[in-house]
């Protein structure tokens, strides 16, 4: 939890959001505007998945609100340390008081609240720290809101795949289907027809629930970039091209770069300074001023008649209860301690979070590889081979579909498994924060 590390994080790491936002533009996008692929003039325009976190960074709401929250602490530093306004005054005497040098009239006075030492010092420290803490919510939603894109994407690319896997699926079992009715004209049984059939309609509607969720995955990556439910959506090519690879990082490392960790080491940086602050108010606030009287001159010649009076004056405040300020120190000091105890609960979930990511990330390259360079060559020779004996009156058509049935599983799970590696290279980019923060 080194604090100067995130107070340069605020002054310079958070320069890449302001430069970000200022191109974007104040004002969020119409949520009318034209989906990007109408943007296109010709149909080889393609649209990358950067270019849809740029469309989710510019017009997503809840992103904005987090920025906007931002600036505003940012905003507050610029008046946190400023004195209190001055104070003027202004008196009439209604019965003039009578002195030698003649009656008083008017008074007029003007007065300056000092805080004690240190008070706005840190005033200050709790209003950047503020800021702080500001800044690493945005970047953390700003982080969070690019997994979730790419994983909505990677969703949409799997049951995009489970089409065109099922369909290949379905046309496949049709060819089979005129062979088994060639194979009835001539003698053949009339149950492999059947047979054939009922797969087919058990596939279409495998077919019909996976067009259905790709429906729903695309109005979920629309609702993330701000767009009407039923945009246009295009599928990013080379969706899992530079994807991080997961590798062994120091804990130091991992706890500077985490951005829920750096949320809350700055949130203790803000306690501790709004601890310091609650100290000070044990300590008077010194007011200084001075009083301006209007004299009149007096009925008898006198020296100095009508001469007007000044008088400075100094006052404090007296911080007579100080059993209340010792409470309230008290009660800054255990939401400090608080933010320290959430920020070691979190260090341990954050590591074991990204134990987890190294494994999953190992299971899931063992399992492409297993299923791309073993699995699914030998379904498909096996497939090849049953069907050339089916159609010679060698093989059983029941073994034909249970090696087609396992074929597509395992063309689908080699699908879902470059899915998830993908998913958790996101998820080692979330703990890490690197995207763009």
């Amino acid at each position: 939890m080194n604090g100067h590390t995130y107070k340069n994080s605020f002054r310079i790491g958070g320069m890449f959001f302001i430069t970000f936002f200022s191109a974007l533009g104040a004002a969020p996008s119409s949520p009318c505007q034209a989906p990007m692929e109408d943007q296109c003039e010709t149909a080889s325009c393609e649209v990358s998945i950067q270019d849809y976190v740029e469309l989710a960074a510019e017009d997503n709401s809840g992103l904005r609100a987090a920025y906007d929250r931002w600036q505003a602490a940012l905003a507050n530093v610029d008046f946190s340390d400023t004195l209190p306004d001055p104070r003027l005054s202004y008196g009439l005497f209604v019965k003039e008081v009578e002195t030698r040098v003649g009656p008083q009239k008017h008074r007029l006075g003007a007065s300056q609240t000092i805080p004690w030492f240190g008070k706005l010092k840190h005033r200050r420290g709790v209003a950047v720290q503020a800021a702080v803490v500001a800044e690493e919510e945005f970047c953390l939603q700003y982080v969070a809101l690019v997994t979730q894109l790419k994983k909505a994407f990677y969703e949409y690319y799997y049951l995009h795949q489970a089409v065109q896997i099922t369909e290949a699926n379905i046309q496949l079992v049709e060819l089979v289907e005129r062979v088994a009715q060639s194979q009835v004209r001539v003698g053949g049984s009339a149950a492999d027809v059947l047979q054939a059939q009922m797969e087919i309609s058990k596939l279409k509607d495998h077919l019909e629930t996976v067009n259905e969720r790709l429906v729903i995955a695309a109005t979920r990556i629309n609702a993330i970039l701000n767009r009407q439910v039923d945009a246009e959506l295009t599928l990013p090519p080379n969706l899992f091209e530079g994807l991080s690879r997961p590798e062994k990082i120091a804990e130091a490392q991992l706890e500077e770069a985490n951005p829920m960790l750096r949320i809350l080491c700055a949130q203790v940086g803000k306690h501790e300074q709004s601890r310091k602050l609650t100290r000070q108010n044990r300590y008077p606030d010194v007011t200084v001023g001075v009083d301006w009287i209007q004299t009149d001159r007096a009925l008898m010649a006198t020296p100095d008649s009508g001469k007007d009076p000044v008088v400075a004056k100094i006052s404090i405040n007296v911080p007579l209860w100080q059993s209340t300020y010792r409470a309230q120190e008290q009660a800054a000091t255990y939401r400090r301690q608080s933010a320290e105890d959430q920020f070691a609960q979190k260090r341990y979930e954050v590591q074991a979070d990204f134990e987890d990511v190294l494994l999953k990330y190992k299971e899931a390259d063992r399992e492409i590889a297993l299923y791309e360079d073993t699995l699914i060559p030998q379904a498909e020779q096996t497939l090849s081979i049953l069907q050339e004996a089916y159609e010679a009156g060698k093989a059983d058509f029941e073994r034909y579909l249970g090696a087609q049935r396992v074929l597509l599983d395992f063309q689908l799970k080699v699908e879902k498994a470059r899915v998830q590696r993908a998913s958790v290279s996101a998820d080692y980019d979330f703990l890490l924060g690197r995207i763009g923060c």
